[in-house]
C-alpha cells in the first residue's frame, strides 16, 4: 500500500480528488487507482479528468493496434507487459462513462471493418440476406477507418472480452442501445471467413450471450435477424470448421437456458436442424462430436420436458415427435446417446463388443431413424484404433436390415463402403482339399452381398440415385485393389441378373464408361471385371439410354485396348441381336449421325445391327470392319468388298501405291484389309515376293514393312526368300534409325516385324552351318547394339525356340550363340524388375534357356559356364516365383521333360549333384501367401462359378495354363521316374544340405516349410534306393539322421526323419537276428534324460512293427514289449504320456499273437486304463498319432496327408485329384502310387483365438438382454452437457494437498496413466521432467483429457531438490515411494500428513541417494507374493488412493 493511498483515508474529499487528479498528471495512475479504490472516489462528475483518461487510454489503444501486424502479441501479454495500459484499463472498470465511450470507440471501429471488408468476410448472398438485415441500425463510421486489418480486430476483440471478464455482475449493466449494437455485430462475425475474428467473437460469447439471448426471447424482431444468421451457417455442408464450431456452441448455449426462443423454437421442428445435428456428430473433429451430442441431449430434454414449448407432434425424413409417446422416445434416445459415447467420444472395442446387440436392435427402433445408427458406424470406422474400426466393419456387415443404408448415400460413399473395400480384408481360403490352391474369398462373398442388398431394400424410386452413388464409389476405387470392385461390381449385376430390372439409366452410362478405362493389374481380374461390366449393359433402360450411347461405352473401352477382341466375345454375348435391331431402329438418327466418325463405333454397329436394315447400309458402307468376322452379323457386301481389296493390294504390289505415288497411308491401309478379311486366294498365286522385299529395302518406311509382315503371315508366303535379302532388309532399318529418332516403342514395333518375317522364312532353316550363324548374328547385334526391347526380343525368342526344335545341325559355337543370346536377355530384364506385361516374353525365355540342348550340356560339363548359369538362373527364376506366376511350372516342366527322355545322360555323381541342385532349388521354393497373390485364383474360380457352365477352360487356367501345384508335381514326377544313381545323389546331397539335419534357426517358419519339402523329396527318393538295396548307403545315411533327432525342434520335420529311419530300418528286419538299426535304436529306449529321444525311438520301433506284424515279429514284439511297460511308468511325463497312448494302437494289433499270460494282462490293464483318456480325433501334446509306414508311402501321403493325420498344423498338401489331373496320369507316377485323400483321418486344429476378431460375427445368446448391459455403466451419460465455459475448472474442483512428483519418469504411458489417477483422486499437483510430453500421443491415450483439468507443473530432475525444499518451508511432509531397510509400511495403521509430498522414483532405479537425503521419510508398500517390483503407475495409485481415503 502506498503513502499516497494511506494518506488519502485521512484527507477531505476535495482533497482526495486533488491529489488524484495531481497523480493522473503525474502519470502515477497505480498510486491513483489505488486512492480510488481505497476511498470509493467518484470521478464521474470531473469531465476534465475523464476526457484525460479516455485520451490516454485510447491514444495508448491505438499505439497498440497500429503495432499489432509485427508484434503477434495478445491483449493479456501487453497487459501484463505494460502497466501503463493496465492501469489505464482499470480505470475503464471503475468509471462507467469512460467504459461507455471505450465501447462506442470499440463498436465504431469493428461496425466498419464490417463494412469496409464485407468481401472478404462473408459471401455475396449471405452477406446481403442475413448480415446485412441484422446490421440495419449499425452504421459505417468512417472516422475509425484507420484500423482494417484483422490482427487490429482481434486485439480489440480482445480488449472487449478483458473487459467483459473484469465485470463480477454482468447482470448490473443494463443492455441499452450500444451493448445491443456490439452484440450484433459479434453475432454476425460468428460466421465470418477470418478464422481468429470469428473465434475471438465467439470467446466475447461466452459474455454476452445470455443478453443476446434474453433479448430475442423478448424482441421477435431480433429473434427474426440474429437466427437467420445462425441457420444459414449451421446447415451449410461446405461450412469452415471454426464456423460450424461458433454455431454449435451458440445453439448449446441457447438450449441450456430454461427458455428458448420463438425462432429457435420453430427451427427444432425442422428437418435442417437434424440434419445438421447428424452432420456435426459425424464431424472428424472430438469436440464437434461433443457439442453436438450436447446440443442433442437438451434438445430431446426440451421436448420431454413437463412445461416443453414445444406442445404438438411434428415428423421429419430423420426424426419424429410425438408428446403422448414422450417417455418412450426418451429411453431410445438415452440408448443412443450412450451408444455414440462408446463409438465415437470414449471408444472402448469391450464395450462395443458387449453392446453389439443393442446396436443391432437399434435398426429395428421404430423411434430412431435409420440414419442415427449409420452415425455410429461411421464414426466408428473412423477411430484411432484398428481393431476398433474393423469389429466397427463386420458389426456394420451384421446388420439385417440393410434399407437403412440407403438413408444416407453421402455418408455411405464418403464412410461406411471405403473400409469394405480395403484389400486387408479380402483373405483367400480353401474350401476343398481337391483343389490346387484357393477358391474362396468370403469377405468377397458379403461384399457382393451387401452391394446387392442395398439395392435390392432401396425403395423403387431411388434405385438410380443408390447405383449411382455405388458406381461413383467404385471409380474412387478405380486404381485401388482389384478383387474389391470385382466382387462389388458382381453385387450390383447380380440384383440386376436376379430381378431383369433395367437399372442402367443414361445417367450411369458415363460412370460406366469411366469404369471401362480403368484397367486391372492382370489377366484373371481384368477379363472378371470387364465381363461384370458388359452384361451391366445388358441391363439398359431402352427408353433413357440410346444405342448411340450404349455402343459408344463399348467403343470406348475397345480404343482403351487397341481395338482387339480381348475380353469382347462377339460370338458369345448376352445381347439380343431383335432387341439391338428395334433399339438403333427407334435411335436411327443418333446412330447415322455418329457414323463415320469413329471407326470402332461404326465397326460395333455392323456387330449389332442386323443386315436386313438396308438403310443403314449406305452409311456403313466403305468402313473398315476391324472387328468383324466373316460370318458374324454385318451390313458389308463381302463380295464386292474382296474384289475391290484385291484390285488395291495388287495395285501395292506392282506400284508402290494405290495411285502411282510412295504413299505410306496406302501400305497402312493395305495391312489392315490383309489383317482384317479373309485371306484373297488369288492374291497369293500372283505375289512376287522377292522384288517386293528388293523394293522395300531400297526404300525403306515402317509401313512398308508392316505391310510385308501382314503379306508372309496372311498367305504363308516369304519362306523361301534367300536370307541376304533378308539381311539386306535389316540393315536397311538399322540405317533408316540411325536418320530418325523415332520413339522407342515403335523402334521395337518394327524390328519384332522383321523379325517375324525372318522366323517364319525356312531357307536358312534347312540349310548349311553358316545361314543359322548369320540369322544368330543379326540376333546379337540386335540384342546389343539395336533394340533389345520386349516385342523384338519376343520374336527372337521364337527364332531360337525354332532352332532348339527343328534340331538344325549345328556346330557348339552357335549353340553357345544361341545361349548367349538367351542369357543377355534374361539378364536385362532380370536387372531391373520385372514387368508384368512382358510376361510372354519371360515366359519364353525360361523355357528356351532350359531347353534340353541346354541342360545337357551343363551335364556333359558341370563345371562349364552354361552349367554354371543355369545354376544361378535356376536362382534368380525361383526367387522371382515368389511373386511371380508360371515361372516355377515352366521351369519344372523343362526338367521333368528331360527326365523323361534323356534319363540315360545321368550317369555320374557329380552331374546328378549338379541336377538335384536345381531339382531342389525349384522344389522347396515358397510362394507369396498374401492375398493379392492367392485371390488370382480365387477370383478365377469365381469367374467360372458366375460366368460359365457346361464343358470349359478354366479361366485360371487359360491365363496361367496351370496352377502353381504344377510345379511340385512335375519334381515329383522328375524324382520317382530317375535312375538310381540320381536317387541316390539326391538324398546325399540332401543330407548334407546346411540345414536339412540341423535347422539354421530353431523357430523359423519359413525354414521349416523348406526343411519339409527336402524331406519329403528324401522319401521320394528312398524308395527307389531301397528297391536297389543299396544297404550299406542308407545304414550311414540313417544313423546321420538318428543322431540329428534329439536336437530337432520342428514337429513335422521329426516325423518326416522318424518315417525315413523306420523305412530302412523296416527293409533291415528280419524275424531271427535283430539289424544294427533296430539295436540303435533299442538302446536309445533306455536314456530317460533325454524323453524326446525315447518317445522317437518308440514311435519309430512301433512303426516297424507294425508294418512287420504278418511276418513272424514275435522277437521284436517281445523286445518292444519289455521296454515299453516300463517306459508306461517313467517318472517323465513325455514319455508316460506317449507310451501309454502307444498302448491304444498296439493292443489291438497284438490280440492275435502268442504272448505271456503275464505280459498280455499288464498289456490289457495299461490298455484299458489310457482308454479312458483318450480323446479321439483331438490333437494333444505327447499322444500317440502314428500312421502306417507302408500304407501311407504314397504321394498324398507324403505330401501333407500324414502330418495331418498326426498333428494340428496344416501344411501343404497336394490331393489325389491334383496328381491325376495335372500329373497325367490315373493310380501312381514312377514307382509311387497316388494315394487317396483320407481328409476324415485328419485331426482336428486347435482352436487359436482370433485377436483381431472374427469375419463372421457370431449371433449372441438367447438370454444376453439379461446380462448387464454397458448401456448401464453410462446411465450419468443422459444428463452430461459438455461443460462449454469450463465452469467446473481446476479452480472449483475439490482438490487435497497431496503433490506427486513424477520428474524422475520419462515414459509416456506412465505419465499419462499417472496424471489421470491424480486427476480421479483430487491431487493438488503433478510434477514432470518437461510439460511438453502432454502432447505426446501416447501419454494422450492413456491420460484421456485428464491433462486439461489435472494441474501440472514442470520441474526438470536437476530442480526437484530445490522444488522439495520450497513446499518443506510451506509446511509440506515429503514421502519417498521406496524400499529401504527404514522404510515405513503402507497399511491400515499409516497416516499421512494432510500436506503430503509423494516422490516417485523409476521402476528400475529407485530414487536417487541425493534426493533420498532430502526426504523426511521412505514408504513402501506392504506385499506378500514372490515379486517384489511394482509398475510405477499401480504404485502411485495406491498411495495417492490411501491418501485420499483419509483426507478426502
Amino acid at each position: 500500500m502506498s503513502t499516497s493511498s494511506v494518506l488519502s483515508k485521512y484527507l477531505p474529499l476535495e482533497k482526495q480528488l486533488e491529489l488524484t487528479e495531481q497523480l493522473i498528471n503525474d502519470n502515477n495512475l497505480e498510486q491513483a487507482l489505488e486512492i480510488v479504490t481505497m476511498t470509493g472516489l467518484d470521478l464521474s462528475t470531473n469531465t476534465a479528468l475523464i476526457e484525460t483518461l479516455y485520451k490516454r487510454l485510447i491514444f495508448k489503444t491505438e499505439s497498440i493496434l497500429f503495432s499489432a501486424s509485427e508484434s503477434h502479441k495478445t491483449i493479456q501479454d501487453i497487459l501484463s507487459e505494460d502497466n501503463e495500459f493496465n492501469s489505464l484499463l482499470k480505470f475503464v472498470l471503475c468509471i462507467a462513462v469512460i467504459r461507455t465511450r471505450v465501447d462506442e470507440f470499440i463498436l465504431n471501429v469493428i461496425s466498419h471493418y464490417i463494412y469496409t471488408s464485407k468481401t472478404k468476410l462473408f459471401e455475396g448472398k449471405y452477406f446481403i440476406n442475413t448480415i446485412k438485415p441484422l446490421l440495419s441500425d449499425v452504421h459505417d463510421n468512417s472516422i475509425e477507418e484507420r484500423f482494417t486489418e484483422d490482427e487490429q480486430i482481434v486485439l480489440l476483440l480482445q480488449l472487449l472480452e478483458t473487459i467483459y471478464m473484469a465485470d463480477n455482475d454482468d447482470s448490473n449493466i443494463s443492455l441499452d442501445t450500444t451493448i445491443s449494437t456490439t452484440d450484433k455485430c459479434l453475432v454476425g462475425l460468428l460466421g465470418c471467413n477470418v478464422e481468429n475474428v470469428a473465434l475471438q467473437a465467439s470467446k466475447l460469447m461466452r459474455w454476452r450471450h445470455k443478453f443476446v439471448h434474453k433479448e430475442c426471447c423478448f424482441s421477435n424482431k431480433f429473434d427474426q435477424s440474429v437466427w437467420p444468421c445462425l441457420i444459414e451457417i449451421y446447415t451449410d455442408n461446405q461450412a469452415s470448421n471454426w464456423k460450424l464450431k461458433n454455431i454449435l456452441t451458440f445453439f448449446l448455449r441457447s438450449l441450456m437456458n430454461k427458455e428458448i426462443s420463438p425462432e429457435l423454437v420453430e427451427f427444432l421442428q425442422t428437418e435442417s436442424f437434424w440434419v445438421g445435428l447428424q452432420l456435426a456428430l459425424n464431424h472428424s473433429l472430438h469436440e464437434y462430436r461433443k457439442l453436438a451430442l450436447s446440443i442433442l441431449k437438451l434438445a430431446i430434454q426440451k421436448l420431454t420436458a413437463t412445461n416443453s414449448q414445444i406442445a404438438n407432434s411434428f415428423t421429419t425424413d430423420c426424426f419424429n415427435w410425438d408428446p403422448s409417446l414422450a417417455s418412450q422416445i426418451e429411453t431410445s434416445w438415452k440408448k443412443f446417446v450412450t451408444l455414440y459415447e462408446m463409438f465415437a467420444l470414449d471408444t472402448s472395442l469391450n464395450q462395443i463388443h458387449a453392446a453389439r446387440q443393442d446396436v443391432i436392435n437399434l435398426f429395428n427402433d421404430k423411434f430412431i431413424d435409420g440414419r442415427w445408427g449409420l452415425i455410429l458406424f461411421s464414426t466408428g470406422l473412423k477411430a484411432s484404433m484398428e481393431s476398433v474400426r474393423k469389429y466397427v466393419m463386420y458389426l456394420m456387415l451384421d446388420v439385417k436390415n440393410r434399407s437403412v443404408f440407403s438413408l444416407n448415400l453421402l455418408l455411405l460413399r464418403s464412410t461406411l463402403l471405403p473400409p469394405v473395400m480395403l484389400a486387408h480384408f479380402f483373405k483367400a481360403e480353401c474350401d476343398d482339399i481337391t483343389t490346387p490352391h484357393a477358391n474362396v474369398c468370403y469377405h468377397g462373398d458379403l461384399v457382393s452381398q451387401l452391394f446387392y442388398d442395398i439395392l435390392n431394400t432401396a425403395p423403387p424410386h431411388s434405385h438410380s440415385a443408390v447405383l449411382k452413388t455405388l458406381l461413383y464409389l467404385l471409380i474412387d476405387f478405380g486404381t485401388a485393389f482389384d478383387p474389391a470392385r470385382i466382387y462389388a461390381s458382381y453385387g450390383i449385376l447380380r440384383y440386376a441378373t436376379e430381378t431383369d430390372e433395367k437399372i442402367i439409366k443414361s445417367v450411369h452410362i458415363p460412370l460406366l464408361q469411366k469404369l471401362f478405362e480403368f484397367e486391372c493389374e492382370e489377366q484373371v481380374f481384368e477379363t472378371t471385371m470387364k465381363t461384370i461390366l458388359y452384361k451391366l449393359l445388358n441391363y439398359v433402360d431402352q427408353e433413357d439410354v440410346t444405342a448411340t450411347q450404349w455402343i459408344s461405352c463399348i467403343a470406348s473401352h475397345l480404343k482403351k485396348c487397341e481395338c482387339t477382341k480381348k475380353h469382347f466375345n462377339t460370338s458369345n454375348n448376352d445381347y439380343d441381336v431383335k432387341y439391338c435391331n428395334s433399339w438403333f431402329v427407334n435411335t436411327k438418327q443418333s446412330v447415322i449421325n455418329k457414323l463415320g466418325v469413329d471407326a470402332t463405333f461404326d465397326s460395333l454397329c455392323a456387330i449389332y445391327l442386323n443386315t436386313q436394315l438396308n438403310e443403314f447400309k449406305e452409311e456403313l458402307q466403305g468402313i473398315l470392319p476391324e472387328l468383324v468376322d466373316r460370318n458374324g452379323p454385318s451390313l458389308i457386301d463381302w463380295d464386292s468388298f474382296e474384289k475391290e481389296a484385291q484390285r488395291s493390294i495388287a495395285k501395292l504390289l506392282k506400284y508402290g501405291s494405290l495411285s502411282d505415288s510412295n504413299s505410306n497411308d496406302c501400305y497402312a491401309l493395305g495391312s489392315k484389309i490383309v489383317i482384317a478379311n479373309p485371306a484373297f486366294t488369288s492374291i497369293k498365286n500372283s505375289l512376287d515376293f522377292d522384288n517386293l522385299l528388293k523394293s522395300i529395302s531400297q526404300h525403306f518406311t515402317i509401313e512398308k514393312l508392316n505391310f510385308l509382315a501382314a503379306i508372309c503371315l496372311k498367305y504363308d508366303v516369304g519362306e523361301n526368300c534367300s536370307l541376304n535379302k533378308l539381311t539386306d532388309l535389316y540393315w536397311a532399318i538399322v540405317n533408316y534409325f540411325k536418320a530418325n529418332a523415332p520413339n522407342f516403342k515403335v523402334k521395337d514395333r518394327t524390328y519384332a516385324a522383321f523379325f517375324k518375317v525372318l522366323g517364319h522364312n525356312t531357307v536358312w532353316k534347312n540349310s548349311s552351318p553358316e545361314d543359322p550363324k548369320k540369322v544368330l548374328d543379326l540376333i546379337e547385334s540386335n540384342i546389343e547394339n539395336d533394340n533389345n526391347q520386349y516385342r523384338g526380343n519376343r520374336e527372337i525368342v521364337k527364332i531360337i525356340s525354332s532352332v532348339y526344335q527343328q534340331g538344325v545341325s549345328v556346330g557348339p559355337g552357335v549353340q553357345q550363340q544361341c545361349f548367349q543370346s538367351l542369357s543377355t536377355m534374361w539378364d536385362s530384364l532380370s536387372d531391373e524388375r520385372l514387368v508384368l506385361k512382358e510376361s510372354e516374353l519371360q515366359y519364353s525365355l525360361i523355357k528356351n534357356l532350359f531347353d534340353v540342348n541346354n541342360i545337357l550340356t551343363a551335364l556333359r560339363a558341370p563345371d562349364s559356364s552354361i552349367a554354371y548359369k543355369l545354376t544361378d538362373y535356376t536362382k534368380q527364376i525361383s526367387a522371382f516365383s515368389f511373386s511371380k506366376r508360371r515361372f516355377l511350372p515352366i521351369l519344372a516342366q523343362q526338367l521333368k521333360s528331360f527326365m523323361m527322355g534323356y534319363s540315360d545322360y545321368l550317369t555320374s555323381m557329380e552331374c546328378c549333384r549338379w541336377f538335384s541342385e536345381i531339382i531342389v532349388d525349384v522344389f522347396v521354393q515358397d510362394q507369396m501367401d498374401q492375398n493379392i497373390f492367392l485371390l488370382k485364383s480365387v477370383v478365377g474360380y469365381f469367374y467360372d462359378r458366375v460366368f460359365q457352365s457346361g464343358e470349359f477352360i478354366p479361366l485360371y487356367e487359360l491365363v496361367y495354363n496351370e496352377p502353381e501345384i504344377h510345379a511340385k508335381i512335375s519334381i515329383v514326377s522328375t524324382v520317382t521316374t530317375g535312375p538310381n544313381i540320381f536317387q541316390r545323389s539326391l538324398i546325399n546331397y540332401l543330407i548334407k544340405d546346411a540345414n536339412m539335419l540341423i535347422s539354421k534357426k530353431r523357430i523359423d517358419g519359413p525354414e521349416e516349410k523348406q526343411r519339409m519339402l527336402k524331406w519329403q523329396l528324401a522319401l521320394l527318393a528312398l524308395r527307389t534306393v531301397n528297391q536297389q538295396n543299396d544297404v550299406s548307403f542308407l545304414k550311414e545315411t540313417t544313423k546321420l539322421i538318428i543322431s540329428s533327432l534329439e536336437s530337432e525342434a520342428s514337429p513335422m520335420v521329426r516325423i518326416y526323419k522318424e518315417w525315413f529311419i523306420a523305412y530302412c530300418t523296416a527293409d533291415l528286419f528280419t524275424a531271427d537276428d535283430p539289424s544294427e538299426l533296430e539295436n540303435v535304436l533299442f538302446s536309445l529306449l533306455h536314456d530317460h534324460t533325454r524323453p524326446i529321444l525315447v518317445v522317437s525311438a518308440e514311435k519309430i520301433l512301433f512303426l516297424v512293427l507294425k508294418a512287420k506284424i504278418q511276418t513272424n515279429p514275435e522277437r521284436f514284439l517281445n523286445r518292444f514289449i519289455s521296454m515299453l511297460i516300463p517306459n508306461a511308468t517313467s517318472n517323465k511325463p513325455l514319455v508316460r504320456h506317449f507310451s501309454n497312448s502307444l498302448i491304444l494302437s498296439l493292443w489291438p494289433s497284438t490280440t492275435s499273437i502268442n504272448l505271456y499270460d503275464d505280459i498280455k494282462s499288464v498289456l490289457h490293464s495299461l490298455y484299458i486304463n489310457a482308454k479312458q483318456t483318450e480323446v479321439v480325433g483331438k490333437y494333444r501334446s505327447g499322444d500317440a498319432n502314428v500312421w502306417e509306414l507302408y500304407k501311407d508311402m504314397t504321394l498324398t501321403g507324403i505330401f501333407g496327408g500324414v502330418i495331418r493325420k498326426t498333428t494340428d498344423h496344416q501344411p501343404l498338401y497336394i490331393s489325389a485329384v491334383s496328381f491325376k489331373k495335372f500329373g497325367n496320369i490315373e493310380s501312381q507316377i514312377g514307382c509311387f502310387p497316388i494315394g487317396t485323400d483320407d481328409s476324415d483321418k485328419w485331426l482336428d486344429t486347435r482352436e487359436l483365438n482370433n485377436e483381431e476378431g472374427n469375419s463372421k460375427l457370431t449371433e449372441d445368446s438367447s438370454n444376453e438382454s439379461d446380462e448387464i448391459s454397458p448401456l448401464q455403466t453410462k446411465s450419468g451419460a443422459w444428463e452430461t452437457v459438455l461443460d462449454i465455459d469450463d465452469k467446473k475448472s481446476t479452480a472449483t474442483v475439490k482438490r487435497s494437498n497431496i503433490i506427486v512428483i513424477a520428474s524422475l519418469l520419462n515414459l509416456a504411458p506412465n505419465l499419462g496413466g499417472i496424471c489421470r489417477l491424480c486427476d480421479v483422486l483430487g491431487a493438488e499437483l503433478l510434477t514432470v521432467d518437461n510439460i511438453k510430453i502432454m502432447s505426446n500421443p501416447q501419454f494422450k491415450k492413456v491420460a484421456v483429457t485428464a491433462e486439461k483439468w489435472m494441474p501440472m507443473k514442470e520441474v526438470p530432475v536437476d530442480s526437484i531438490a530445490s522444488f522439495m525444499r520450497m513446499k518443506k518451508k510451506e509446511g509440506y511432509t515429503l514421502i519417498g515411494l521406496e524400499q529401504t531397510a527404514s522404510s515405513v509400511q503402507l497399511n491400515s495403521h499409516f497416516n499421512f500428513p494432510r500436506k503430503s509430498i509423494i516422490l516417485l522414483g523409476t521402476e528400475s532405479r529407485g530414487i536417487p541417494g541425493e534426493l533420498l537425503a532430502d526426504i523426511d521419510m521412505c514408504l513402501a508398500i506392504e506385499q506378500h507374493g514372490i515379486s517384489k517390483v511394482m509398475n510405477v503407475q499401480t504404485a502411485a495409485a495406491i498411495v495417492v488412493n490411501s491418501y485420499s481415503l483419509q483426507h478426502m
